[in-house]
């Protein structure tokens, strides 16, 4: 029942996008049928991206140089 509420919400939505009229009737009718089809595995390749680049994400900090609370820093150069 959810997923025909949305799709009728997105589908004239989509619809009036293009414009209404009968390109918007198709539209809105095959918007179900390609985001079932077509989101699995769109949304199968985003999830690895996002896990590629929090992997990404932790091996930078990582490799980050740290430090000591208590470090200072050196003498300033002479100029």
């Amino acid at each position: 029942m959810l997923r025909g509420l949305i799709g009728g919400i997105v589908g004239k939505k989509a619809a009036r996008a293009v414009g209404g009229g009968a390109a918007g009737a198709a539209v809105g009718a095959a918007l179900p049928f390609i985001a079932a089809r077509g989101l699995g595995p769109l949304g199968l390749a985003i999830t690895g991206l996002w896990v590629a680049k929090k992997v990404k994400e932790q091996i930078d900090r990582r490799r980050a140089p740290t430090y000591p609370e208590t470090a200072t820093p050196a003498a300033p150069p002479i100029a």
